[in-house]
């Protein structure tokens, strides 16, 4: 399996600008619609619906605990790790954790 790397963000301080905590922004990558959002003080990336009804969840709140709340049925998926409640019951929310690297915010993408 190959790896691409994506660059989001030349600088971390214009991600930050973007985000106030724990907000979520949609970014167009390689023509796919994506979530982005900042908790924890790490940067992830997510699939903008809901794997177990196709609800958008650019509204949903973040938990307190790294989880995004589907606001239609309430199903919890984690950022930071897998195995949710939710995750029993429909597949698993596609999320990708970004990494900073001199302030640039880059993401890799698995291909292949």
């Amino acid at each position: 399996m190959n790896s691409k790397e994506i660059l989001l963000f030349d600088n971390r301080n214009d991600a930050d600008q973007l985000l106030a905590k724990q907000t979520i922004v949609e970014l167009a990558i390689d023509g796919e619609r994506w979530l982005f959002t900042k908790y924890d003080e790490s940067y992830f990336l997510f699939e903008k619906h809901c794997p177990h009804f196709d609800y958008p969840l650019k509204e949903s709140p973040i938990s307190g605990t790294g989880e995004v709340v589907c606001p239609w049925h309430n199903y919890r998926f984690s950022l930071i790790r897998s195995g949710s409640e939710s995750e029993q019951r429909c597949r698993p929310l596609r999320v990708i954790r970004a990494r900073v690297d001199d302030q640039k915010i880059l993401v890799a993408f698995n291909s292949g």
